[in-house]
């Protein structure tokens, strides 16, 4: 009885009724489903690390004008700072710090850097959910700029 069981299995086997074909694929999807998951984490981060770097850019550049919209140099320093924490906590961005600083007279300038931490969502294994991201921007003090010391 098991003989005639078993030869019926070869019959069908080499008659190519396509029983074997149904386990190759099987075993192709079962390999590539996992490698698309990490294709498409590794987008996704790779897309918040991009989405971070333009953030710490907006940060910093919302400092120098509002510096130079000032004459007296503590203030300006202050105002950059100020806007440069507010532009941060719009964009959503967590754990920054900034500096701001230069040669304040004409012919001078302005400098500005911002560091914050990134959350990439944790969507890729093995990647760190938090980056540190830092930017810096600088701008010239024109003669039409009124500074005082």
């Amino acid at each position: 009885m098991i003989a005639k069981v078993v030869r019926r299995l070869r019959a069908r086997r080499h008659k190519g009724d396509g029983s074997g074909e149904a386990g190759e694929a099987v075993i192709e999807i079962v390999l590539a489903v996992p490698v698309f998951i990490l294709f498409v984490g590794a987008v996704i981060y790779l897309g918040a690390l991009a989405l971070g770097a333009q953030q710490m850019d907006g940060v910093v550049q919302q400092g120098p004008p509002a510096a130079l919209a000032y004459g007296n140099r503590d203030q300006a320093y202050n105002a950059a700072a100020q806007a440069m924490f507010q532009q941060a906590n719009q964009s959503g961005l967590k754990s920054c710090s900034v500096f701001v600083g230069g040669n304040w007279s004409p012919g001078g300038n302005v400098s500005t850097a911002a560091t914050c931490r990134i959350d990439t969502g944790g969507v890729l294994p093995g990647a760190p959910r938090y980056i540190t991201i830092s930017r810096s921007s600088e701008s010239p003090i024109t003669p039409f700029h009124a500074t005082t010391p």
